[in-house]
């Protein structure tokens, strides 16, 4: 085959270089002593760390990786070896005949010796009982070497299944036999079965022989007509899959049984190997064999070729032509290394990665090296600038579409500035917007991406997009202020206001709510289902007003909840981080291209409060690629704007916005609770309502009943305001109304709020109230409040109002009985005002008659001075009096007639005192109620006491008499009046002047009786007395009885 016929399909490269090996101690041989001297028939592998030299005589050599020798072994003395195959680092399989004609297989292991270098240790010897003796063709086991297969030349394949490792006994028999010899075996393990694969000369055969982990007895069955030449089969080290190579080319085979066409490679075959990921084919150069046998290799004419290839990523790693020709090639220690027929060693050393790279970047290969990068464990960062080389190759040959592909590939680790400048034209909107999406899977976001990407929707009119952009991902941020303004440029309302409930900014919320979808009710309830009543205070001083012209009952109620600290709401939502929108400090950046274009286009529409204005857009400062570095993604400020944002639930189509994105946790915690927060003071909200007075006043009324407690400062100036504000609404309403009916109840209200809320009221508010609204009866009220009931009287009676002044009286006229003889007087000044108080009349003379107010004389000159007042209107107070002081005539006379009987009496007791012996006989002391005895002193009243007792008790009035110290008895005072001070024995002494300390309260009181009587004789005396020199005998007479029943006479008590 020339180097013309190398398939053009497939990309060839050097990613070997080919270095000769000589000897260690004799750089004049060809190369390694132990290769150059073993026999033509000698059979070459290797492991992981040695080379294994198998002559045909039975000797095996082993050579470590500098091919030194280390230990050998006759495996067969006096007999040959056919056939060995390494599986593992340690171990390998030989087969062949023993000096007495017996045929085995034998599992070796390499072992380290105790003192130096290494050995051979037999494991397991298996007998091969075979009728005919024909030279085995293939040997082949599985990874673990729990399965052996020999294939003969006479087409006859023995399978060996047992612990071969341990030597617990192996099976051996005959799965197959042909006619046509075996050239290749290698068995296929899957996770299903493990399969035999048979190669004859004429066709491939198959054949399970483990399936899910039993062994089983399966006659092979035919895969292809077309078999395979020897040494011209191989399986990778993990026995999944299996490569033949044919003349035609190399197919390849794996657990599904299909085939495919792996390299078209016309030509003959010589040897197929597996090193690693790369399969390594031999090819001779004009294909004329001159010699053909069963060895590894035969000699050839013109030199054979060496390709390795890459059947995974369909590409040549190395190509080259050894003139002498090859006899073997394998891989040791990593490197692969090719035997010449005249003993020459070659060294195969594979280029870096990096120089494998260099070498495809300079064909342009960028998928193939993203394959060998992607094959050698590189993350997605280490392939990040392979994508980005292909990239820019692909965009600088207008490949637009499989650029932005790996740019989207890169998006992580790519300088995303330069990236999306290249795509700002307007014919590369959409291939920025997959751009920007992919970007928005990445933790590089910034909401100026976000913003652009928003752009993006709104330019190519992707509205479903461009919500599912919103609903989704809340954490994810754009700048606002330009996001909305294209959302409302478009006309994409609910879109703008899900942006804004999403960033929290209330504000603008509720602004795009009643200035774009004109929708006062989802404003209401946007409101209150905000979660912080602290975030909803400023919003209500901003958007009640507006509330108030199209909904004010509504918007009076929330005002009412919030301020009575009743608020609730109706959702809680998580809160997320905000980010504040970008600084808009540089305007310069050259190529902005469709941003710019895209911005420009969009005019400036009038906001409401919070609502920015698209002609105040900075949209330079937006641009991405200004400030963001090539290295990272874009540092965004932090701004705390407010509370979780409310879903909408004005129209089906704002709720479904808000609520999409809330998290499962979220949606859970919706509840109707209500929050517990400090109401502000109610003044806050009078401005709103002031252009409201009936809603204003139902506010009023609301907070009068259901305020909330606060501190005791802040409740008395709260209250008192709302009072006075309440106070005012309720006058202003009654002096600007028609209605006489609503007057009078709104008066009626003002005169109830005033009396009941006196306390909260001060004199000064309450009269500048009363004289701005005309409220007469408001002043007079204050003045009855301060305690001036008698002026408040006489306002009534000199304005000419009877009910005012018979309402005074009857509220106060208990308390202050002045109030009677005034109301006499002006109930009997006219005739008019007598029939208006005509049924008054008599209960003021009761209650002058009841509290002696005025003295009948009185009365009747009040009355006499007016023709108003008639004998018949006052009869009965007449009549009553005359009939009470004859009572007391008769009561008075019966007390006379009881004090004299009392009198007659006691004179008695004290004659018989004071003329009869009394005998003492009291034995115990009226005080301590111990046995009396001497000293001792008795009283005439019978009480008798120890002289120490009477000395601790008795007024310090006398001195006590020797006789009294002694035992006498003495008498100084009889009932109050002194005796004759003789004592009853006879013995003349001092007479004490003591008095019974258990009497001494009773004769006092009589003293005092006697005392008041005695003045009282001596003013009646006085009485009759003058009463002959009077003027005016009956005046003087009435003026006395006036001034003596002024004061009621007290009871006499009597002893």
């Amino acid at each position: 085959m020339s180097d013309a016929a190398l398939p053009p399909a497939w990309q060839q490269f050097n990613f070997f270089e080919r270095a000769q090996v000589k000897d260690q101690h004799d750089s004049s041989l060809a190369g390694p002593r132990a290769l150059a001297e073993c026999s033509a028939g000698a059979i070459i592998a290797a492991g992981q760390q040695y080379v294994l030299i198998a002559e045909p005589s039975g000797r095996i050599d082993v050579l470590d990786t500098a091919f030194e020798p280390v230990c050998h072994a006759e495996a067969y003395p006096h007999g040959s070896l056919e056939q060995l195959v390494v599986r593992t680092h340690d171990r390998f399989i030989t087969f062949g005949t023993e000096a007495d004609g017996e045929r085995n297989v034998k599992l070796w292991c390499i072992v380290p010796r105790r003192i130096k270098g290494m050995k051979f240790e037999l494991l397991t010897t298996v007998t091969i009982h075979h009728e005919q003796p024909f030279p085995a063709t293939c040997l082949t086991s599985v990874p673990d070497l729990s399965l052996v297969a020999v294939g003969f030349a006479d087409g006859r394949v023995m399978l060996i299944k047992g612990d071969l490792v341990r030597d617990r006994g192996a099976q051996v028999r005959t799965i197959y036999e042909g006619l046509e010899p075996i050239t290749g075996l290698e068995f296929l393990v899957s996770s299903r079965a493990t399969a035999l694969h048979i190669t004859t000369t004429s066709k491939v055969l198959t054949t399970q022989v483990v399936a899910v982990g039993k062994a089983i007895s399966q006659a092979p069955r035919v895969l292809e007509s077309l078999g395979g030449a020897l040494h011209c089969t191989a399986a990778n080290d993990s026995s999944t899959e299996i490569a033949i190579a044919r003349s035609e080319g190399i197919y390849l085979f794996n657990d599904s049984n299909a085939r495919s066409v792996l390299l078209p490679l016309p030509g003959s075959k010589l040897y197929l190997s597996a090193l690693k990921d790369l399969k390594a084919v031999l090819v001779p150069i004009d294909n004329r064999r001159v010699e053909t046998t069963l060895t590894p290799t035969g000699d050839l004419l013109g030199g054979t070729r060496v390709m390795l290839l890459d059947t995974e990523s369909h590409f040549i790693a190395y190509s080259d032509v050894i003139l002498q020709g090859i006899r073997t090639i394998f891989q040791v220690a990593g490197t692969t290394h090719i035997v010449a027929l005249d003993h020459r060693l070659y060294s195969l050393q594979e280029l870096g990665l990096d120089a494998k790279l260099d070498i495809l970047y300079s064909k342009d290969l960028y998928q193939l090296a993203l394959s060998l990068a992607s094959k050698a464990g590189w993350d997605a960062e280490q392939l990040a600038p392979i994508h980005m080389r292909h990239a820019d190759y692909l965009y600088a040959r207008k490949d637009f579409e499989g650029a932005i592909s790996q740019y989207i590939d890169a998006v992580r680790f790519c300088n995303l500035s330069n990236v999306m400048r290249k795509f700002l034209s307007a014919q590369h909107v959409p291939l920025l917007t997959r751009f920007l999406e992919a970007l928005h899977t990445t933790d590089r976001v910034n909401p100026e991406y976000s913003t652009l990407l928003l752009n993006c929707y709104a330019k190519l009119k992707q509205r479903d997009k461009l919500k599912k952009f919103i609903r989704q991902d809340r954490d994810r941020l754009v700048d606002l202020e330009v996001a909305v303004a294209l959302c409302r440029q478009a006309g994409y309302y609910d879109e703008a206001i899900s942006l804004a409930t999403r960033h929290k900014d209330h504000a603008m919320c509720l602004g795009l709510i009643l200035e774009d979808k004109k929708d006062a009710h989802a404003a209401l309830k946007y409101l209150r289902r905000l979660k912080d009543p602290a975030v909803l205070a400023p919003l209500l001083v901003g958007y009640i007003p507006t509330l108030l012209k199209t909904i004010p009952s509504e918007a009076t109620r929330l005002l009412i909840d919030f301020y009575t600290g009743a608020f609730q709401t109706s959702r809680e939502i998580q809160a997320t981080g905000i980010m504040s929108p970008p600084s808009r400090k540089d305007t310069t950046s050259p190529g902005l291209g469709f941003y710019e274009s895209l911005m420009g286009q969009m005019s400036a529409n009038r906001y409401t409060q919070a609502l920015p204005s698209l002609s105040a857009l900075d949209i330079s400062a937006l641009n991405p690629m200004r400030r963001v570095s090539a290295t990272g993604p874009p540092a965004a400020a932090s701004l705390t704007r407010g509370s979780p944002a409310p879903s909408i639930a004005g129209s089906s189509t704002i709720d479904s916005v808000s609520m999409a994105g809330m998290s499962d946790n979220a949606q859970r915690l919706v509840s109707r609770s209500q929050i517990a927060y400090q109401p502000p003071s109610p003044q806050t909200a009078f401005s709103m309502l002031m252009d409201y007075p009936q809603h204003f006043v139902n506010f009023l009324e609301v907070m009068l009943e259901r305020q909330s407690d606060t501190a005791e400062g802040e409740s008395d100036e709260a209250r008192k305001a709302v009072v006075v504000t309440l106070l005012e609404l309720y006058l202003k309403q009654a002096k600007s109304t028609e209605s006489g009916a609503r007057k009078s109840a709104l008066e009626q209200k003002a005169r109830k709020l005033f009396e009941a809320e006196r306390e909260h009221i001060d004199d000064t508010s309450a009269m500048l109230v009363f004289h701005l609204t005309d409220f007469d009866e408001g002043l007079m009220l204050l003045q009855e409040q301060g305690g001036q009931i008698e002026d408040v009287f006489r306002s009534y009676c000199s304005a000419g109002d009877t009910k005012g002044a018979i309402e005074v009286l009857r509220r106060h006229g208990e308390d202050e009985p002045a109030l009677f003889p005034l109301a006499l007087k002006y109930f009997t000044s006219s005739n008019e005002i007598l029939v208006d108080a005509a049924d008054q009349l008599g209960h003021v003379l009761a209650r002058i008659r009841e509290r002696r107010l005025m003295a009948p004389v009185q009365v009747i000159e009040i009355l006499g001075n007016t023709d108003v007042a008639t004998v018949g209107a006052i009869k009965p107070y007449l009549l009553e009096v005359v009939e009470r002081e004859k009572r007391e005539i008769d009561s008075n006379r019966k007390v006379i007639t009881s004090y004299r009987e009392e009198a007659t009496t006691k004179r008695a007791e004290a004659r018989e005192l004071a003329t009869t012996s009394i005998a003492l006989q009291q034995q115990r002391c009226s005080r301590c109620n111990a046995t009396l005895d001497l000293p001792a002193v008795h009283f005439l009243c019978k009480h008798a006491f120890h002289q120490r007792c009477v000395l601790e008790v008795t007024p310090n009035n006398g001195e006590m008499s020797a006789s009294a110290a002694n035992g006498y008895v003495s008498s100084p005072h009889i009932n109050g009046y002194p005796n004759s001070g003789r004592d009853h024995r006879g013995t003349s002494g001092s007479i004490s002047k003591m008095e019974c300390p258990l009497c001494h309260d009773a004769s006092e009181a009589i003293r005092e009786a006697v005392k008041e009587r005695m003045q009282h004789s001596e003013a009646q005396q006085l009485f009759f007395d003058h009463l002959p020199n009077a003027k005016d005998k009956v005046h003087f007479v009435f003026s006395r009885l006036s001034a003596l029943h002024s004061v009621p006479l007290q009871p006499q008590q009597q002893h």
